[in-house]
């Protein structure tokens, strides 16, 4: 078997598991699993995308993660929200966990398309997609929790969900810091480094798809 086919399908089983397991009532055992699964999910991708790694990745996870600390600490680049202790160990109030999250989507959403500037509006466009997905999720699995007060200018206009209100500029900011971020990324790498890489981003989606879709508790 191929490695990069040995990665997806083990990223694939785990993420299967983590639905069925939620879906069928366990989900007090499977949820505090989600920190190892981020770590085997993503070491997996590192693995197989070795050969071209960049300094750039270490840029990611440490502007995404200094970011969500802004967005904690200040409460207007998304919003006022805080994180629980569920994704792991916190400092200055936001998981450390969150700087991997950042790596592993935004060099998921990375494709060749457009040059720089096409890439670029692609890659934050499926970023804060993916974000739409994550919160509803996040939110009734306690990884984070929405303030009822959000400052005036970024609660003009909100999305309700599971009781708590998303102002829609936390979408926003996400766009641009993903924008940003990718806008100054290096070239794309071949399909073969770049493939697990996708592959977990799309099984990402149809993981949290598959959770907004179906009944948990």
């Amino acid at each position: 078997m191929k490695p990069n086919v040995a990665a997806l399908g083990i990223i694939a089983v785990l993420h299967a598991v983590g639905v069925l397991g939620v879906t069928s009532g366990y989900g007090a055992w499977i949820w505090p699993l989600t920190p190892l699964n981020l770590l085997v999910a993503g070491g997996l991708a590192i693995w197989r995308a070795w050969p071209a790694r960049t300094g750039w990745w270490l840029v990611v996870a440490l502007s995404g993660y200094v970011a969500e600390v802004i967005g904690v600490q200040q409460g207007w680049l998304f919003g006022s929200y805080a994180y629980g202790t569920a994704l792991g160990p916190v400092v200055a109030g936001v998981p450390l966990m969150l700087g991997w999250m950042w790596l592993l989507l935004l060099q998921g959403s990375r494709y060749r398309w457009g040059g720089r500037w096409g890439q670029a509006v692609l890659g934050a466009t499926l970023m804060t997609g993916m974000d739409g997905l994550i919160e509803p999720v996040a939110i009734r699995a306690g990884w984070w929790s929405w303030s009822a007060v959000q400052s005036p200018w970024t609660s003009w206009i909100s999305w309700d969900v599971a009781g708590q209100s998303i102002p829609w500029w936390n979408f926003g900011s996400w766009w641009v810091v993903s924008f940003v971020l990718l806008l100054f990324a290096p070239a794309v790498p071949s399909l073969e480094h770049q493939r697990v890489w996708r592959g977990l981003w799309w099984v990402m989606v149809s993981f949290f798809t598959l959770l907004n879709v179906f009944e948990w508790s």
